[in-house]
């Protein structure tokens, strides 16, 4: 399977899961970022600036339906501050796990270079 057909399966799959009311309904979209561990996707508009998170593992009522929820960020600006929120959430989980596994092993996490404040 090519990369293109990848990408094919992928809108099908988006648009089998939203109907008519959900945000993503009828735009022509491409799929960014994949976060399996959250079972959501970052999309933008094809031809519009447009930026959404799609959760598949969370359902929303859209018109008469349940479909996968959906985050519209407004902007580029947007994004960029909601993957550095989600980056900091998952630097703040890092260092809250090794920084209990290296007080374990007699280290002290805040020397360590990219995770404490060395």
């Amino acid at each position: 399977m090519t990369l293109l057909e990848d990408v094919d399966e992928m809108l099908a799959y988006l648009e089998s899961r939203t109907g008519p009311g959900h945000p993503l309904h009828g735009r022509k979209l491409y799929v960014s970022a994949v976060n399996n561990e959250a079972d959501a996707w970052y999309v933008e508009g094809e031809a519009e600036d447009f930026y959404a998170i799609v959760y598949f593992g969370e359902k929303k009522r859209y018109g008469t339906r349940m479909m996968p929820k959906c985050e519209i960020l407004k902007d580029w600006n947007a994004v960029l501050r909601r993957f550095a929120t989600d980056h900091e959430a998952a630097m703040r989980e890092v260092r809250a796990t090794y920084g209990q596994w290296s007080a374990e092993m007699g280290e002290d996490a805040a020397t360590i270079p990219g995770v404490g404040g060395g």
